[in-house]
């Protein structure tokens, strides 16, 4: 995944998006889960689960919501992700480290 790029989103362009057929064991669903999305929304709540991941729920101006997860970075095989380091990122940001 290229995080210096971004392609523009909405959660209503994401929630139309077709389910993969099948799931790989190891590895991502080309090319949702390889893209980078840029969503204009509002986080309403976050809660950090028993798995240690944290859910957020997400609002857009439109009124669609969506709840997205950002994983404990030690679930998370670095040798199937090529930005291992991005759940730690996104999570001290949620912690404000």
């Amino acid at each position: 995944m290229d995080l210096t790029r971004s392609t523009a989103a909405t959660i209503s362009y994401l929630a139309s998006l077709p389910a993969p057929a099948s799931l790989p064991d190891n590895g991502r669903v080309q090319p949702t889960e390889t893209t980078q999305f840029l969503l204009d929304v509002l986080l309403t709540a976050y809660k950090r689960e028993d798995d240690c991941d944290y859910h957020l729920i997400i609002d857009d101006t439109a009124g669609n919501m969506m709840i997205v997860e950002v994983p404990d970075p030690a679930c998370v095989d670095s040798r199937a992700s090529s930005q291992p380091r991005s759940p730690t990122h996104a999570r001290n940001s949620m912690r404000g480290s």
